[in-house]
């Protein structure tokens, strides 16, 4: 049997993402997913958690518009806040946070 994911497939999901755990407290966790693909613009920073928000440089990509504000819904029931990392010039991609109660 073929395994479900083989070793270029783990390479590739390991290029595209990079997730980090830090606990600034007992009270809160805070975690990082940071993406290598293209940055958002500040402009197109206000549309992201919309239902159904698609930006602009997303043309030519599936999806519905729903995956951040689903994600944004989900964190803000559990007393969370979801974020979008200020873009630093030496890193390319984009960082979402979000921090949780424990």
């Amino acid at each position: 049997a073929k395994p479900a994911v083989d070793e270029e497939q783990a390479e590739d999901v390991e290029n595209m993402a990079h997730v980090e755990q830090e606990a600034q407290s007992a009270q809160v966790a805070h975690i990082s997913i940071h993406n290598k693909g293209v940055s958002i613009s500040q402009v197109e920073a206000s549309q992201l958690f919309r239902l159904y928000g698609r930006l602009q440089s997303s043309a030519g990509h599936q999806g519905s518009g729903l995956g951040l504000y689903i994600t944004k819904c989900i964190i803000d029931a559990h007393g969370g806040t979801l974020r979008l990392d200020p873009p630093t010039p030496d890193i390319s991609g984009t960082t979402f946070s979000f921090d949780l109660p424990m």
